[in-house]
């Protein structure tokens, strides 16, 4: 995972994952951790989303 912190706005980071493979990227995007981190997003996009 690579870290990437915005010039402009300290408060906005990006985050890069390589994936071994499809599948277990596939398994990654099923967990629970995620799907729950999904329902915030979706609940309170302007946390995430300029």
């Amino acid at each position: 995972m690579t870290l990437h912190q915005d010039k402009e706005n300290a408060q906005v980071f990006d985050f890069y994952v390589s994936w071994e493979s499809r599948e277990l990227w596939l398994r990654h995007m099923e967990s629970d951790h995620l799907k729950r981190h999904s329902v915030v997003i979706e609940r309170y996009p302007k946390l995430y989303f300029e």
